[in-house]
């Protein structure tokens, strides 16, 4: 009886290792065929075009400027600066949300 069992699972984990190699051959034939696939729209695509190219910029002021149609005007204040009544640096920040975390368990 023990030794009938033992068969038993032992088909059971054989059957459990068909259906796995089933599937990674399934996965493995998926593959191939996406594999081919790209090959052929590569062909049919012909050579690619080479992208236009941008000078690089060489600070992160200068590739900001890129974006902007025209340059600030000297003497202006930018709209986010504060006023001359602001106080130099802002106050200290109170927290939002729950406090620090706490330790749990046992107090030692």
């Amino acid at each position: 009886m023990l030794a009938q069992l033992a068969l038993i699972a032992r088909l059971a984990a054989l059957a459990e290792a068909v259906a796995e190699l089933r599937e990674v051959q399934q996965r493995a034939a998926q593959a191939a065929a996406a594999r081919r696939a790209a090959c052929q729209l590569h062909a049919v695509a012909g050579p690619r075009r080479p992208r236009p190219t941008r000078p690089r910029a060489q600070t992160a002021a200068r590739l900001a400027a890129q974006d902007f149609p025209y340059p600030p005007r000297p003497g202006s204040p930018a709209p986010w600066a504060p006023g001359p009544d602001a106080p130099a640096r802002p106050g200290p920040r109170t927290r939002l949300g729950p406090g620090p975390p706490t330790r749990r368990g046992p107090a030692r």
